[in-house]
């Protein structure tokens, strides 16, 4: 989590002579397993890796994205989620209200019932995805909506300007 975008100049290649290294990040996306050879030092074998990014760069920083094409057509570009809200600037009052008791337990219930989810283990004693098998009926929907974004997608979709994420967005 970081309210800057260094990261972007990291994968870029900031450190590796300008030669990006998106790998561990394309792969820990759906927790594909990513192999570090580090010279002086063994490797290191991820089985399920899975990275979760929240960032708030500037605006500028977002645009830039699409200066580097390694970035877009290696699928990077595609597997965040981006917001960018209208900037209120002008508009602020100075005013805000604390956040209400009743939310604040929920939302602390909540992430302690997702922490205290039981680790799923192989017969190794490695830590198992959970995996979720749809019924028709739920498939069927899934299906609908993949239909539905594929359409998006195209000319005139909705979602034509943000191919790359969209195309994403079923799985």
């Amino acid at each position: 989590i970081s309210d800057e975008g260094g990261i972007f100049d990291l994968l870029g290649g900031r450190y590796s002579n300008g030669l990006s290294n998106l790998d561990l990040y394309l792969k820990a996306y759906d927790g594909s397993s990513h192999r570090i050879d580090r010279a002086g030092s063994p490797s290191i074998l991820l089985h399920r890796p899975l990275i979760t990014t929240v960032l708030c760069p500037q605006p500028s920083i977002i645009q830039s994205l699409s200066n580097k094409p390694e970035f877009r057509n290696r699928g990077l570009v595609a597997r965040f989620l981006y917001a960018v809200p209208t900037s209120p600037l002008g508009q602020r009052l100075g005013l805000t209200l604390p956040i209400p008791e009743c939310v604040l337990n929920s939302y602390e219930k909540m992430i302690l019932k997702i922490v205290e989810i039981p680790k799923k283990l192989s017969p190794d004693n490695e830590v198992m995805p959970y995996q979720f098998k749809l019924s028709p009926q739920a498939y069927k929907l899934w299906k609908d909506f993949w239909h539905n974004i594929e359409s998006e997608l195209g000319f005139k979709g909705k979602l034509h300007l943000f191919k790359d994420w969209g195309s994403k967005l079923p799985g």
